[in-house]
């Protein structure tokens, strides 16, 4: 955008309503119009319930739920969410950010993705900090509710900084002043106001109760109540325009607070508030301005060079986030160190502590699987950043995912090192011959579940995501064949021993253990009319030989010399251990369950990202409304979803 181009932002006739039980309807905004250009900053004003808010949701394509009626555009042309992220940004009244970033990375990165590669990065950031009072916080971490950071007000001036980095034609903020002091709030809509005239920037926001010098800041006020316009216009005209209807400020009174208590109708009479509306909608509205349409814009970076940022982010996370994976290597080494010490005598490998191995692997897989629930809570965290920059059109939803992807993979591997080496080839006294086998095969099974904690995380609620990872992880635990055997399982149930990954990995991971040792207490024997020598028999009904004994003392212990017969003698009662190499399948069926959790996770997270609601126009909303009424025997719940589906959930392909 140039400072000479001209811009104009146009919604017309805006009306959303959400249908209830019974075939009818309840409508949050009517019939609400405005305009506003370049240069020019408009606040939306109106008491609590005033439809503040979902205005802003609507116009911002945002407008769930419900049925959004009307016309809404950016010069001349529809705003499409393709059309959005390439020329508008918004800032909701939840600041979210990358809590271990600095406000000085987090602008950083934001002018790193969205301003052209050979600008003066530096200086754009430190001007934009400095702006933003920011320069005090600069290298403070952001912070959550966990560790200290940012202020509530220091973090709603860095999403400012962060949406205008972008040099956008239009942006809506919701409560830009949330969370601010009168001094700092003041400050800021005096930059705004500014930056919007040099920088030929419309702005639109909502706010609820600003003070007499914000309120002049202004150079157009709406004001709502019950949906409908009270007031719309410059915003040094309101105190003639409310005169003139009869309604005289007094004197030392903010004018905004005035405004506000003649349209509260919850402490105002109900009369002179729908008498207000009403003289209102008797006024004749202007035309709006024809304005030249907008040229579609190419973005500023390919998909490699988004990947490369969104890369160096993530390895910057990685070591500063201890929830990530440096906290849960130190847990899967303690953990597992913990089970190693328990088991210490497995060490020996003696008859009598065959079976205290086996259990000690299972140990191992089983329970620092479990910690992938704390992924759950990181990536649905995680997620609300990842929506809001992809919806201001920082980068595309598919950089992201290549870039999370390609973090996963080498710490999967450390991760399953962490698990392995000190407690299973340290204290536990693994063979060392196939140490890289059960890496690999350790970690294959970790990133099944990594995956289906990211799709777990696609819940709205954390908690709930949570919650479902744990009954995915105790299914595995119960169905990997050593707590009942697969052929005693009933269908469906069944179904969870082949499709859950603990099964596959602790089949390989036994495998691999045992086949690569002897085992003292027994000796091998070739006498097959020993009744002390046990022998296993071949698929064809032949006995194996040779055999094993460990002599008459210790028959029911007897379990084999060498790894193979382990295994077979194990076999006999847990069936899903077996002397056969089904590594390489173990491992595939593994990268499968990975494979289909991911897809599923794409999915959802580029839907979710990428999801936006549509204006109807006035005919498409009766048809709407139609189908909804028609609908009404199938319960509240049913008519909502069914009217979502044919209304809302718009997803432009093109911006993958």
């Amino acid at each position: 955008m140039t400072d000479q181009k001209k811009s104009s932002f146009d919604f017309e006739s805006i009306s959303f309503s959400v249908p209830l039980k019974g075939g009818s309807k309840k409508t949050i905004i009517n019939n609400v119009s405005g305009q506003v250009k370049s240069g020019e900053t408009l606040g939306v004003l109106g008491p609590s319930g005033a439809g503040k808010t979902t205005l802003m949701s609507v116009l911002t394509l945002e407008g769930f739920g419900g049925i959004s009626s009307g016309s809404s555009t950016l010069n001349g042309h529809p705003l499409t969410p393709t059309l959005f992220s390439s020329h508008c940004v918004m800032v909701s009244q939840a600041d979210h950010h990358w809590a271990f970033l600095t406000a000085r990375e987090t602008v950083r990165i934001a002018a790193q993705l969205c301003l052209p590669p050979k600008t003066d990065i530096d200086s754009v950031v430190e001007n934009m900090l400095s702006d933003m009072g920011l320069q005090i916080c600069a290298d403070t971490r952001v912070g959550n509710q966990f560790i200290k950071g940012l202020s509530g007000g220091q973090k709603r001036r860095l999403s400012l900084a962060v949406a205008l980095i972008k040099r956008p034609e239009l942006i809506f903020l919701d409560e830009p002043t949330s969370g601010l002091d009168a001094a700092a709030a003041a400050s800021i809509m005096t930059w705004l106001s500014k930056t919007a005239k040099s920088s030929n920037l419309i702005v639109f926001c909502t706010i609820h109760q600003p003070s007499t010098k914000v309120f002049l800041m202004f150079d157009k006020v709406m004001l709502l109540s019950n949906g409908r316009t009270a007031y719309f216009g410059p915003s040094q005209d309101a105190e003639s325009y409310f005169n003139s209807i009869g309604h005289q400020l007094p004197p030392s009174t903010n004018i905004a607070d005035f405004m506000l208590d003649l349209v509260n109708s919850e402490f105002t009479d109900k009369e002179q508030v729908l008498s207000i509306l009403d003289t209102w909608a008797t006024r004749s509205s202007a035309p709006l301005t024809s304005v030249t349409p907008l040229t579609a814009e190419t973005a500023s970076h390919t998909l490699f060079s988004e990947v490369k940022i969104l890369l160096r982010r993530h390895f910057i996370l990685v070591f500063r986030d201890p929830m990530v994976y440096l906290g849960r290597c130190l847990m899967f080494c303690f953990i597992c160190s913990f089970f190693a010490a328990i088991y210490i005598k497995s060490r020996d490998r003696v008859q009598e502590q065959v079976l205290f191995r086996m259990f000690l692997i299972m140990w191992h897989v089983a329970v620092p699987t479990s910690l992938g629930v704390i992924a759950v809570y990181v990536y649905n965290t995680e997620f609300f950043s990842v929506k809001k920059e992809v919806k201001n059109g920082l980068y595309r939803p598919l950089s992201y995912m290549i870039a999370n992807f390609i973090i996963q993979v080498p710490f999967m591997v450390i991760l399953s090192m962490c698990a392995v080496t000190i407690s299973g080839y340290g204290i536990g006294n693994w063979s060392l011959e196939n140490y890289p086998q059960i890496v690999i095969v350790y970690g294959c099974g970790l990133f099944a579940f990594e995956s289906v904690a990211q799709l777990f995380s696609m819940q709205s609620d954390p908690l709930l995501g949570m919650l479902n990872f744990m009954n995915v992880w105790f299914s595995a635990f119960l169905f990997a064949g050593i707590m009942v055997p697969r052929e005693d399982v009933v269908w469906p149930f069944r179904l969870a021993c082949y499709i859950l990954p603990l099964n596959w990995v602790l089949r390989s991971m036994a495998y691999l253990e045992f086949s690569a040792g002897t085992y003292d207490g027994a000796e091998l024997c070739t006498d097959t009319s020993d009744q002390a020598c046990f022998f296993h028999v071949d698929g064809d009904g032949n006995q194996i030989i040779p055999g094993w004994t460990c002599g008459e003392s210790n028959k029911l212990q007897c379990m084999g010399r060498e790894g193979i017969q382990v295994l077979d003698s194990m076999g006999a009662n847990y069936k899903s251990l077996t002397s056969e190499n089904n590594v390489a399948k173990d491992i595939s069926i593994c990268l499968l369950i990975t494979a289909v959790c991911k897809v599923g996770y794409i999915l959802l997270m580029r839907h979710k990202c990428l999801m936006a609601s549509k204006i109807l126009s006035p005919e498409e909303a009766h048809k709407a409304a139609s189908a909804s009424k028609s609908s009404s025997g199938l319960g509240e719940f049913e008519e909502r979803k069914k009217s979502t589906q044919k209304m809302v959930n718009v997803t432009d392909n093109s911006r993958l």
